[in-house]
């Protein structure tokens, strides 16, 4: 066990709003991202959320995926939809530790964002604000894509 003395305090990024609110989207199932761009849960530390959780998901009605050929065919991976992101703090305009901003990609993803704002506005005890950004959905960006290598 650690003795913590007055002079020394310990600041866990598990216990970060961000860090919490990114466990409690993982455990319902949600991809955790930043840039559209997942992220390994296991590997989140202080500095993978900075503010913002995005969040992905499966394509629950998946299109037919158009194969590709390498010598042999093989199906490409369906990329995972993103819902938005969740801004905790005043680095987004509106958002701060009572006041949460939610950004959601889709039109057709409103009813799903404002069901997750409202668990998660209980869980947490903040406002959330649910923001449509555009109209179309939006897909996860890739390695090999050409933004973020």
């Amino acid at each position: 066990m650690t003795t913590v003395s007055s002079d020394v305090t310990v600041d866990d990024f598990r216990q970060s709003i961000t860090h919490r609110l990114a466990t409690a989207c993982f455990s319902v199932s949600y991809t955790i991202a930043r840039h559209e761009r997942a992220l390994d849960y296991q590997l989140l530390d202080a500095h993978s959320l900075p503010g913002v959780v995005g969040l992905l998901y499966d394509d629950p009605n998946p299109p037919a995926m158009p194969r590709r050929f390498f010598g042999l065919m093989a199906p490409e991976k369906p990329r995972r939809l993103v819902l938005g992101d969740i801004w905790t703090s005043n680095e987004h305009p509106g958002a701060h530790a009572g006041n949460w901003v939610f950004e959601v990609y889709g039109r057709n993803n409103l009813d799903r964002a404002i069901a997750l704002a409202n668990d998660l506005s209980d869980t947490f005890g903040v406002r959330i604000v649910v923001k449509l950004i555009r109209d179309q959905l939006a897909v996860e960006t890739l390695p090999g894509d050409g933004y973020w290598d």
